[in-house]
Formats: C-alpha cells, sequence, structure tokens
C-alpha cells in the first residue's frame, strides 16, 4: 500500500497538475510517510486505503471515455471489497464532489451522467453486496452510548506550538480514556511530521 500510495500521488501530481518530476518524488514521500499514516496505520489498518486517495482523486478528474468510468467503478468495487469503513466514505464524497463539479461544468450532461452510471453499475455488480452487508451490520450492532473523544480547535491549533505541554507523553497510547490528553494525538503528529520534513 506504502509503494502504490507513492505511485498514485506521483502519478496524480506529474500527469495532472505537470509538477516537476523532482518535487513531485518529494511531495510523494511526504505523502506516504506523512503523519496521518504513521500515527494510524499501527492500530487502524483498514486505513491503509487513504493513501490511494491520489488514485482516486486522480481517476475521478481524467475520466473521459466509458473504459475510463468503468475502470474507477472497478478501482471503487475492489476497495469494498477490501473494506467498507472510514476511507471508503470519505473517499467516495471526495469523488462525488468532483464528478458533481464536471457535471456542472460539462457540456454534454446526458453523456456524462450515462458514463457515470456505468461505473455505479460496474460497482454494484462486482461489490453491490459489500454495501449491502456493511448496512446490515451497522443496523444489527449500533454503537450505542460509545462517542470518541477528539480535542477542541484551539488544542489541535497548539499542539505543534506547545509541544506536550499539558499531556502526558505517551498518554496518546490509552486513546480514547485518558484524563490527561488535550491534544496527544496532535502532538505526535506535528514531532513526526517535522522529522519527515527535516529528512
Amino acid at each position: 500500500y506504502t509503494i502504490a500510495g507513492y505511485f498514485s500521488m506521483h502519478l496524480l501530481l506529474r500527469r495532472y497538475f505537470k509538477i516537476d518530476s523532482a518535487i513531485s518524488v518529494a511531495l510523494s514521500l511526504v505523502w506516504v510517510f506523512g503523519t496521518f499514516f504513521v500515527n494510524h496505520l499501527p492500530s487502524h489498518f483498514t486505513f491503509v486505503w487513504y493513501m490511494l486517495v491520489p488514485l482516486f482523486v486522480y481517476l475521478s478528474l481524467t475520466a473521459k471515455t466509458y473504459k475510463d468510468w468503468s475502470m474507477l467503478g472497478l478501482a471503487f468495487a475492489v476497495m469494498a471489497l477490501s473494506q467498507t469503513h472510514n476511507p471508503f466514505v470519505h473517499i467516495s464524497v471526495i469523488c462525488a464532489t468532483i464528478i458533481a463539479v464536471r457535471l456542472l461544468l460539462s457540456k454534454y450532461k446526458i453523456t456524462f451522467l450515462k458514463q457515470v452510471a456505468l461505473a455505479g453499475l460496474v460497482f454494484l455488480v462486482v461489490a453491490g453486496h459489500r454495501v449491502f452487508y456493511a448496512l446490515q451490520n451497522i443496523s444489527q450492532f449500533p454503537r450505542e452510548g460509545l462517542v470518541d473523544l477528539a480535542p477542541n480547535l484551539a488544542s489541535a491549533i497548539e499542539s505543534p506550538f506547545l509541544p506536550f505541554s499539558k499531556a502526558n507523553p505517551l498518554g496518546f497510547i490509552n486513546y480514547p480514556g485518558h484524563p490527561l490528553i488535550p491534544h496527544g494525538f496532535h502532538e505526535a503528529s506535528a514531532y513526526i511530521s517535522i522529522g519527515v520534513y527535516v529528512a
């Protein structure tokens, strides 16, 4: 996934944004070794799919033919067959926003809608059952009384500038119940980020 994430970002930057090769390589390395992945992948395996966000963005931005749209639908199907967790929802929202903007700007809206419908059909044929099972699971096992703790906005903004000023340095490991953690996750992310950029 790390290798795929690197090349997906490199593809987006080079092919779509036409960024210089050396800069694209550097940004792609920052992407896959960034704080989010370093901090979350050890305990959230399904989050590896976030590494492929650039690929889905690229496909959503560049799909023109029916074959292209079929590939986008197939990419979503492969992801759904792996997981229908947070990454699936978030990537779907991102791509839906891109597609909606493209639809508004398109001169051939009927053809565009047919192509989007084809992508949806490919997804439903290959992986539609996964969505059904996910919804069934949610209805049978609701998360009652469980609310994840999160730092407030001010704490998140402070975190890179006030290193562990109020938090137990290792307290974030005991998330979410540690009482001394106003912004432990963000501080850890900040330190990891600084190390990555210096490297």
